[in-house]
């Protein structure tokens, strides 16, 4: 069973059947698919030096679905065909991410931003006697 998407169609099977018993028209109905819905798996922050894999999951649609991320612009010229990418950024970054169900060309695209939080520092202080 799948999804399609249309409109309900009546054609003829071909000649008119002089047997009642046989049908000469078949009758399809087409169910629309249910509505594409997309997320982001992964971290949105991390330490600076640390790597994240972020993961798109799709639901809804037909099930056929076509992943891209292009972690330089929304243009999407360096596409990156996959449901995930492994990203180690210096500095916060945003990365952005297109999903197409195959069947009923529907787009989602969107973008996730990973921050790269400050590094914290020692702040170590020393009181009393020290050996």
């Amino acid at each position: 069973t799948g999804w399609y998407t249309g409109i309900t169609s009546r054609f003829n099977s071909g000649p008119q059947s002089r047997c009642p018993s046989r049908p000469d028209s078949v009758f399809v109905t087409v169910q629309q698919a249910p509505s594409l819905i997309v997320s982001v798996d992964g971290d949105s922050t991390i330490c600076p030096g640390d790597s994240t894999t972020l993961r798109l999951i799709a639901s809804g649609g037909t099930g056929a679905f076509v992943f891209v991320w292009d972690t330089l612009s929304n243009t999407f010229n360096n596409p990156i065909l996959s449901d995930s990418i492994a990203v180690r950024p210096t500095a916060t970054t945003t990365y952005y991410y297109r999903v197409t169900d195959t069947i009923t060309s529907i787009t989602i695209t969107g973008s996730v931003q990973v921050e790269v939080s400050s590094d914290p520092g020692l702040d170590l202080q020393i009181e009393g006697n020290v050996l």
